[in-house]
């Protein structure tokens, strides 16, 4: 991390905890147990122009499986016991997995759920009460609570009793690492800071409204980004903000990455995908539970942004999310690459285990071994199973699983067989992409090259055929070496990699790893689906870029990686962005667009006077159309030809090829 980003981090931190308003406590009761949220006003210029959200009820750290902890490593998730305490679900949880080290932890697998009003039939409570016993514990002998009927606007008062907490101290990971059978009672035991149990009285009325009581809010469930090694379900960065409206109700879930989510040896020590079946179980807690919270369990949106793009179309592919979704965003990701998905990896679990130590003989004493070794040790040694530079772009990745008696499958196929065949969930999609999406690559690249550090481009120059097959996962195919030379003539003509050529490697790697994926996901999904796809195409240019904050550098005006999640999410670690460029009409569009899609099905809202002149038209076969996203928003034809190369090098049939 750079010292830059390091002092932007700590400021945005130190300012959100100046600035945070008071917060009021909510319970609320779901089939999981008791949980206590917290309601507080939004800051002031918090949410879109056209929609500004006044204030948000948080659910944050709840868990939806039992931690994988102990000998539960590498196994797929447990759906979590309903708990006995009142669950405290004020604060966030901690990250799965954070390679700078500050917060991680294997009890990560929990989600947030964000909405704009307590819950219908919810305690709002306002004040604090505590009673000191003889013995000198100190607890609140019995509840006051004003809770309100659905559909009654009359305050009905209720006494709950009130229980003396248990005086023993626990700490949750050690009753986490417990046979299962002993962990149904555990649950947040957090109390106050001064570590009085946390109670209030004197509780307020919240009413039901007739949209809650007639049906439930739509649920928009989102995926963040990590490139399966680096969890980012931080509310600074997935801020609820730009997407939380009254008719909204936002789930951000944390799951298992790197390693821990995604090894996999192609047998039963190790069959892979657990980070994916992770989100599968949040997901069933979510149909389980969201009714409490004013879900709608029937309108659920999936969304997604690069990894987890890839990852929310996959739950389309996968008999475990059957049912789970009925709506589906895809930003800048598809799982559709050039050259199929492995059906495991275990080399790089091998790279792994040698780093720490472990034997290889075999899958079982390896993982034996993996599971004694410390989270702490998995993230230090992460930047060691790089190659070199961005080479492999991708470390982890999913795989189609072997077939092991007793264990579910999330993956049974290829991705590009499952979607030819039309074997996946019909729902509504959107997909897209932003065209500099690769353009902070671009940007460091420039650097390097102006601080005399040509060290990238040189590297490549002198390594293309190899770091090529790298990047696009073809390494041992019979073909590789035509491969490399028809991309670099292609992408390069004549030139060598340099500075001068550096547009050419930018666009190299946004086709192959995300434009060209994605349109050959539109393809198939249109040619078999008889629900509506949306394609667009995010192009326009903005004052400051996020890399541009990081790195103190004024390359890249364009919206690349990361500048286009903030048109979605209020992201407080680059507040900087958010003030010295005003949020500009295509920002907030693209944050309405995808909310209305989230409730409707379709993106363009019918009754907003910032949409008169906007047509999204779905893309099909023989009208191949996307939205083009720039200062304004106009229909373009797909230039399909721009892909002839890729279509030419890389057949399905010649997947057979491939060593796995």
């Amino acid at each position: 991390m750079s010292a830059a980003l390091l002092t932007l981090l700590l400021c945005a931190v130190a300012k959100a905890t100046e600035e945070q308003p008071s917060a009021t406590p909510v319970q609320v009761e779901t089939p999981s147990g008791s949980v206590i949220g917290s309601c507080s006003e939004a800051k002031d210029g918090q949410g879109l122009q056209d929609e500004t959200v006044s204030s948000v009820c948080a659910f944050q750290g709840l868990r939806y499986a039992q931690p994988p902890v102990g000998e539960y490593r590498f196994q797929q998730a447990v759906p979590v016991y309903p708990w006995m305490n009142v669950f405290d679900a004020t604060k966030q949880g901690p990250s799965c997995f954070d390679h700078t080290g500050t917060s991680s932890s294997e009890d990560c697998l929990r989600l947030n759920i964000y909405t704009t009003e307590p819950p219908p039939g919810s305690l709002i409570m306002s004040q604090t009460a505590y009673v000191e016993q003889p013995s000198g514990n100190i607890v609140l002998s019995q509840n006051i609570y004003a809770r309100e009927p659905p559909g009654n606007h009359a305050t009905n008062q209720h006494v709950y009793a009130q229980q003396p907490p248990n005086s023993s101290t626990t700490n949750e990971i050690a009753d986490a690492q417990k046979p299962l059978d002993n962990r149904s009672q555990i649950a947040d035991k957090e109390s106050s800071p001064d570590g009085r149990p946390r109670q209030e009285t004197h509780a307020q009325t919240h009413p039901d409204s007739d949209k809650n009581k007639n049906s439930g809010i739509p649920i928009l469930v989102y995926f963040p980004p990590d490139r399966y090694y680096s969890d980012s379900d931080r509310e600074y960065v997935e801020g609820p903000l730009n997407l939380l409206r009254p008719d909204i109700i936002l789930v951000t879930v944390s799951y298992r990455v790197q390693a821990l989510g995604f090894i996999s040896t192609g047998d039963s020590a190790a069959p892979g995908n657990l980070g994916l079946k992770d989100q599968v179980e949040a997901l069933r807690w979510i149909r389980k539970n969201i009714a409490a919270f004013g879900g709608d369990p029937n309108s659920v949106t999936i969304a997604g942004y690069s990894n987890s793009a890839r990852d929310v179309i996959l739950h389309m592919l996968s008999p475990l999310s059957k049912g789970l979704f009925h709506k589906v965003i895809a930003m800048n990701g598809a799982p559709t690459f050039p050259e199929p998905l492995p059906t495991h990896q275990r080399d790089i679990a091998e790279e792994q285990a040698e780093l720490l130590n472990c034997p290889t003989d075999t899958s079982s004493n390896m993982i034996r071994c993996l599971k004694t070794r410390a989270i702490d040790d998995f993230e230090r040694t992460l930047s060691k199973l790089k190659r070199k530079y961005y080479d492999p772009f991708l470390t982890w990745s999913p795989v189609v699983e072997p077939v092991i008696n007793g264990v579910e499958r999330f993956l049974t196929a290829q991705p590009y067989d499952l979607l030819r065949e039309g074997n996946f969930h019909q729902v509504p999609l959107i997909v897209g992409f932003t065209k500099y999406e690769c353009g902070r690559i671009l940007a460091g690249i420039i650097d390097e090259y102006n601080n005399s550090t040509d060290l990238v481009l040189s590297y490549m120059n002198e390594n293309w055929k190899r770091i090529a097959a790298s990047i696009l996962q073809y390494e041992g195919t019979e073909y590789c070496d035509e491969i490399g030379d028809q991309l670099r003539e292609y992408y390069f003509q004549e030139y060598p990699i340099n500075d001068k050529t550096a547009d050419a490697l930018a666009n190299f790697y946004l086709d192959s790893i995300v434009a060209y994926p994605v349109y050959r996901l539109v393809d198939l999904v249109s040619a078999a689906s008889c629900e509506p796809v949306y394609y667009y195409q995010i192009e326009y240019k903005q004052p400051v870029t996020v890399y541009a904050v990081q790195e103190h550098t004024a390359a890249s005006a364009a919206v690349a990686y990361q500048d286009d999640q903030m048109v979605i999410f209020y992201e407080s670690l680059y507040e900087y962005v958010l003030l010295t460029q005003a949020t500009t009409l295509s920002d907030q569009r693209v944050a309405v667009m995808w909310t209305n899609f989230a409730k409707t099905g379709e993106p363009v809202p019918q009754d907003n006077d910032s949409f008169k002149n906007v047509v999204w038209d779905a893309f099909t076969p023989l009208c191949q159309l996307y939205l083009h996203i720039t200062d304004m928003r106009h229909m373009k034809s797909h230039d399909k030809h721009g892909f002839n190369i890729w279509e030419r090098l890389f057949p399905w049939k010649r997947s057979s090829h491939r060593r796995h």
